[in-house]
This record gives C-alpha cells, structure tokens and sequence, in this order.
C-alpha cells in the first residue's frame, strides 16, 4: 500500500486542528482519529506559560473578568449560559466535526 503525503506549509496542520497558538508554535494535543478522518477524541494541554497566574483557568464564572464576558457576549451571546449538551453549542461542534471530515476526506 501506498500513501502520498501533501507537502504543507509550517503549522498547516496543527492550525486546521485548532492548536496553532499566535505565537508561532502549536500547542501539544492528541487527536484519535477514525479512518473516515472523523476526529473521534482529542486531549489538548494548555502549555502552564499560557494560563492565567491568578488561577481563572478552568475556575467557574466567579473569576472571569468583566471585559472577557462583555467579549463573549459581542461575539457569540447564544454561548453565554449554555451547556455543551445545548444545541448552540452542539451545533459548533457538528460543523467542525463536518468539516473536519471534509478536510480528509
């Protein structure tokens, strides 16, 4: 069997999966992958530089700052309040999946 890979241009995967951090490198992540190209599961872990120093990371509502809510909000005020079992959000993650499955398709 035979597999031709495409030549990318640095990072290319890494930010079509998401893990592309502005800084110029990509954070470290696991992806399971099915042979459809579905991403089944995925583990990224937030380099510890990049978190919060005053423990926001992951705490609840109780210490996110005002601005980042009011950024939330302008950008996506169906997220605000909802579950991840929700359809706003559910629906984020079907188009991705699709996507995703388009992308190595």
């Amino acid at each position: 069997m035979s597999t031709t890979t495409p030549r990318l241009r640095k990072g290319e995967v890494t930010r079509r999966y998401g893990v592309w951090h502005e800084r110029g490198f990509a954070t470290r992540a696991i992806f399971v992958i099915d042979r459809a190209g579905v991403v089944r599961d995925a583990l990224v872990t937030i380099p510890p530089d990049l978190l919060p120093p005053d423990g926001r990371f992951g705490s609840g509502p109780s210490k996110v700052r005002t601005e980042s809510l009011d950024a939330l909000v302008a950008a996506a005020p169906a997220y605000l309040g909802t579950s991840h079992r929700q359809s706003p959000v559910r629906s984020v993650v079907g188009r991705l999946r699709a996507g995703m499955a388009e992308l190595f398709a």
